[in-house]
């Protein structure tokens, strides 16, 4: 792919996105964006993320591993509804002006003063297979999440495997002035303690390809680079699997469902800086979900990936019972019922993560009550599956 550019005025005025027979490996044409002096996506047909340039990841306050095919309404939220109208609009066959982006405060921030421009991709058939969009002025770059004046914005690598989660705990986070880099697996993060510095680490245990546990014992073969304090996230805890964490080299531990006092609390002891206090949840006994912190959520997610975690939730929530009915192996049972305890806690589910927690220990312990604890989640999870059915509609 060729792409070329000429400058008019402040930014680049886009001439030509065809391809062409230079090599377009991933390496080649990220060598080329990161030499390009201003930040650079490439967005797929379906709306996702296929490259970016160093700039581009610095801007957004993401790794590029974390960015790589997401939706890019995922990956920048704050100017979803802007960026995507620009983009379809390209894909359609549409000439985008350079502009700015201007829907809301937020998207005013991430922009502030920049121009955005938008070229099509075109493959070799000639046939656009997705839009080039580069941010370019004398505006600063700024990351996504906020802070207070004069705060420093301490680096935290998180390793969860679970999107939601992901999205969730990194908001705690980035609410309080914390920039946080996510991967999903312990191997990405080991990768990226390798290649970059980190003030905290923050891991969770149970992960595909290598889990919390054997990350935390490569990252402290690291030597220098690996002395960095790392916390664990964990919804088991029981003592053995406290001891493990301390065995393989972390520091602490904080329990799932993640509660974003427990977790700036637990961080603080690490990293010395002042922070803002996160809203009190608001209880309500009688509806099994805590609407406090669902209120909470759809403040900072939108009311559109609010209902995206309701649906996830739900649709997992319905094949853990699927597989309780169906007799499934304990093992693989109690795997489903881990992603239950932090899922249900982080949406306000507490009863349902509880339940989930206590069936899951009971399931590995093989435990003589399981039968009694199975009976529990299972009412829970015909509660929670009530109330989610409520709040969809």
């Amino acid at each position: 792919m060729d792409i070329s550019f000429g400058a008019t005025g402040a930014g680049p005025a886009w001439c030509s996105a065809e391809p062409s027979t230079v090599s377009s490996s991933p390496v080649a044409i990220r060598e080329v964006f990161d030499a390009i002096p201003f930040a650079i996506a490439v967005i797929d047909t379906d709306l996702r993320c296929i490259e970016l340039s160093g700039r581009m990841a610095e801007k957004i306050g993401r790794s590029r591993e974390m960015c790589l095919g997401r939706q890019i309404s995922d990956v920048v939220p704050q100017i979803a509804t802007e960026l995507e109208r620009r983009l379809l609009g390209v894909l359609a066959g549409e000439t985008i002006d350079d502009s700015t982006l201007r829907d809301g405060p937020e998207c005013a921030a991430f922009c502030r003063g920049e121009v955005h421009s938008f070229a099509a991709v075109r493959n070799e058939s000639g046939v656009v297979s997705g839009v080039l969009w580069a941010a370019h002025g004398d505006g600063p770059r700024v990351l996504v999440g906020k802070s207070e004046p004069g705060m420093e914005r301490w680096r935290t690598l998180m390793a969860e495997d679970l999107p939601m989660n992901q999205q969730i705990i990194a908001e705690m986070l980035e609410s309080v002035g914390y920039q946080v880099i996510t991967v999903a697996d312990g191997a990405s993060a080991v990768d990226l303690v390798r290649r970059e510095p980190f003030d905290l680490i923050l891991m969770d245990i149970e992960m595909p390809l290598m889990g919390g546990l054997e990350a935390t014992r490569a990252i402290r073969a690291l030597g220098a680079a690996g002395a960095v304090p790392i916390v664990a996230m964990t919804a088991n805890q029981g003592p053995e699997q406290l001891a493990a964490c301390r065995a393989a080299g972390m520091d602490a531990y904080i329990c799932k469902p993640v509660d974003g006092q427990d977790l700036i609390s637990a961080i603080r002891r690490w990293l010395k800086t002042s922070y803002k206090v996160v809203p009190e949840r608001r209880s309500e006994q009688a509806n099994p979900i805590d609407l406090g912190v669902l209120e909470h959520i759809q403040v900072h997610f939108g009311s559109v990936r609010t209902r995206r975690f309701l649906q996830e939730i739900h649709t997992r929530l319905e094949y853990v019972l699927l597989q309780l009915t169906a007799g499934t192996d304990s093992g693989q049972l109690a795997n489903e019922l881990h992603s239950l305890v932090s899922m249900g806690g982080h949406l306000g589910l507490r009863d349902l993560s509880e339940r989930s927690r206590a069936f899951m220990v009971a399931l590995r312990k093989q435990a003589n009550n399981v039968g009694a604890v199975r009976e529990e989640f299972r009412s829970a999870a015909i509660r929670a599956l009530a109330a989610l059915q409520q709040q969809e509609q």
